[in-house]
């Protein structure tokens, strides 16, 4: 292919003969450098991904709910314990109980402040296991809904862990609950038919000790002129 010419006038002289060329550059030294530098690095990073097969590669640590550390005695009680707990009632209560444990009016009882979850902790987590059905009066208010079993779908440190979270949220002062403890009154009840019927259920198969439970229980077969007003 032939150079087209140009016509290039300088101070008015016309060269037919000009012929129009850019000099040749050089490369930079650092640009071949920045190359190489990035083609070796490609390189390794290639041949150490690939050498890393599952079966070489190093193992990544598990880190279980069974085994989560914590400050207190099997992993149910002390500030981890209850950093816990809190996400595992958002998880499975908070719907119903609120996040600031008040429930729903006429409908889910309070957990603040209620002697069903500052009282033995066998109350609370026995509701938990075994779910629950019937009257139950807390604060002079009369509840009388469900709530469904989660004994088949948490274990002993989630259950464990929630209770010691509402025993200790929302202004309530009680003491944590051991997963051992939880494993203790599973299989206690695990001949027991779910779910609890009302307080008289709580009063007999939990703790008959708890006075707002047997009060609870009692108050269930007043003539119903001596039975606080329900808000239903």
């Amino acid at each position: 292919m032939s150079k087209r010419r140009f016509i290039h006038t300088i101070g008015g002289v016309r060269d037919e003969s000009f012929v129009p060329y850019e000099r040749q550059r050089h490369i930079p030294v650092i640009v071949y450098s920045v190359v190489i530098a990035l083609a070796v690095w490609g390189a390794f990073t290639l041949f150490t991904v690939d050498d890393q097969s599952p079966a070489t590669a190093p193992a990544v640590p598990s880190h279980s709910k069974e085994t989560t550390t914590t400050s207190g005695p099997d992993g149910a009680s002390g500030r981890s314990g209850v950093v816990d707990g809190r996400k595992l009632f958002e998880d499975n209560c908070v719907t119903c109980h609120q996040s600031d444990g008040i429930g729903v009016a006429n409908a889910v009882p309070p957990l603040a402040g209620s002697s069903f979850v500052t009282g033995p902790a066998e109350i609370p987590a026995g509701i938990v296991l075994m779910g629950l059905s019937g009257r139950l009066v807390v604060d002079g208010k009369t509840f009388d809904g469900r709530m469904p079993t989660f004994r088949n779908t948490l274990d002993n440190v989630e259950i464990a862990r929630i209770v010691t979270y509402i025993r200790q949220a929302w202004g309530n002062d009680a003491g944590p609950m051991a997963p051992k403890e939880v494993a203790a009154l599973r299989h206690r009840l695990a001949e027991t038919p779910a779910p609890l019927k009302g307080a008289e259920d709580i009063a007999s198969r939990l703790s008959s000790a708890d006075s707002q439970a047997t009060e609870a229980a009692s108050d269930t077969h007043r003539p119903s002129a001596d039975r606080p007003t329900s808000n239903r």
